[in-house]
């Protein structure tokens, strides 16, 4: 306890917090996530706080602290809602989390809990729901049992407008894509769509080929894809194919 240590803020949820190393993260009872690292109070929730105003119900928000592939996370799951959203200390970004099956689409990310198992030198995830044990994957996320879930990277840009609300034609868009990574028994591919206005109507989904493995043409380019005033843009790439948008023009 620190003599004067007080913040006018509480704790949004009873489970809502996690921890890394003298580092504090929590969700906070006026909807935003914060860190307290010594007696400095920092709000990290920007990108998501217009989302996280439209939730629901916050008061069943857990969060937890796990380690991957040499990055730091806090994850912060609202099961009413069937949203996480994910925290990567390491590079102080944000990004959101589900679980993806090839049937349903995204569904709801199952983890509530994490901890680091010494024997296994990694760390695990629980779900408190089923008592199901989880680690994750490049590949995929696996469970000891025949549950195996594929990875599939999607990127949703925000609203463009360029500068100005005028009607605008879009010649060329061009962006550059991790290429040629992994053997697949299928072609890897991109996928884009767009919606204009922020209307909830999305495009048809145009596709380009990463290419095979030792590809190193990274910058792809879709030609022709009409009128906007303002335009939001979804990437996504086929399973088990790494995603890494570079750049977008």
């Amino acid at each position: 306890r620190v003599s004067g240590g007080f913040y006018q803020v509480g704790l949004g949820a009873t489970y809502g917090f996690a921890q890394d190393d003298s580092t504090l993260y929590f969700f906070t009872n006026d909807r935003r996530f914060a860190k307290i690292d010594g007696r400095s109070l920092e709000v990290i929730s920007t990108p998501f706080d217009a989302a996280l105003e439209q939730l629901t119900t916050i008061s069943d928000c857990c969060a937890s602290f796990f380690r991957f592939d040499g990055h730091r996370f806090i994850s912060f799951t609202f099961p009413t809602n069937k949203r996480t959203f994910i925290y990567c200390i390491t590079t102080e970004s944000w990004s959101e989390f589900s679980r993806f099956s090839s049937a349903a689409g995204h569904v709801a990310w199952p983890v509530r809990c994490s901890t680091f198992h010494d024997a296994f030198d990694i760390d695990v995830l629980g779900d408190l729901t089923t008592g199901t044990i989880f680690k994750l994957k490049n590949t995929n996320l696996d469970t000891d049992q025949a549950d195996t879930y594929p990875i599939r990277w999607s990127f949703k840009s925000p609203n463009l407008t360029h500068g100005n609300l005028r009607r605008k034609r879009s010649e060329d868009v061009r962006f550059v894509m991790k290429s040629g990574a992994v053997q697949t028994t299928s072609e890897p591919v991109v996928m884009m769509r767009w919606r204009n206005d922020d209307s909830g109507t999305w495009s048809n989904e145009r596709s380009i080929s990463l290419g095979n493995v030792g590809s190193r043409k990274p910058v792809k380019s879709m030609k022709r894809t009409g009128m906007y005033e303002m335009r939001q843009y979804e990437y996504s790439v086929s399973d088990n194919v790494p995603g890494l948008l570079a750049e977008l023009e």
